[in-house]
């Protein structure tokens, strides 16, 4: 009886086993959830033409509801994906000093620089697309954003006696799609239409120059 038992439990453990190898995730995105902002905001990654990032729905704000009848209403939804950067810095402003470290000298580890950035999108879409794909970026209805960057400092090394720390206001281009969904507080979804855009979502640019 005690051998039926054993060889039982492993029958089962050798089960669940082959369950766990079998199951393999096959997306690292976020979970599709209505005003869900970007919840891998900041994290970077190039186009392929494959990997997509879920940003959020929006419901289109720039236009009224189509009122047919009493108590039924149509309205746009946008669904937009970042589909990663293709083009790195595709706009950079002039350069903007921050701090100078001398030889020897001492000074502080780090320091968080913040500009105002505006970008902008390119392509044909829908008008009313225009403030949820800013917002699925964390940008205003105008396309500006407040960027923040900490920028870490090291003394100057070899013969050079100086370095000196600089930002640059900049912009990445994303290949974005925008899924428009036509729904009504009946019916749901009544037709969609997908659309893909250039978005040039802003960042900051960091580095040093020994002299």
């Amino acid at each position: 009886m005690l051998k039926k038992r054993k060889r039982m439990f492993a029958t089962v453990l050798a089960m669940m086993m082959l369950i766990t190898t079998m199951v393999v995730p096959t997306s690292v995105f976020a979970q599709e959830k209505t005003n869900d902002v970007n919840v891998r905001q900041g994290e970077l990654f190039e186009y392929n033409g494959v990997d997509e990032v879920y940003l959020g729905a929006f419901d289109s704000t720039d236009e009224d509801p189509i009122l047919l009848r009493d108590n039924y209403r149509e309205y746009d939804t946008y669904k937009v994906y970042d589909q990663g950067i293709t083009s790195k810095w595709n706009w950079l402003s002039n350069p903007y000093f921050i701090i100078s470290i001398a030889k020897g000298a001492s000074y502080e580890s780090s320091r968080t620089v913040t500009a105002t950035i505006s970008g902008n999108i390119s392509g044909n879409f829908p008008s009313g697309a225009k403030k949820s794909i800013f917002n699925a970026f964390g940008m205003s209805a105008s396309g500006s954003k407040t960027v923040s960057e900490k920028v870490y400092f090291s003394g100057p090394t070899g013969s050079a006696r100086t370095r000196d720390f600089y930002y640059q206001k900049g912009t990445h281009k994303h290949s974005v799609k925008v899924v428009q969904e036509h729904r009504s507080n009946w019916d749901g979804v009544l037709w969609t239409k997908t659309y893909y855009v250039s978005v040039n979502v802003p960042a900051i640019r960091s580095y040093s120059e020994d002299h």
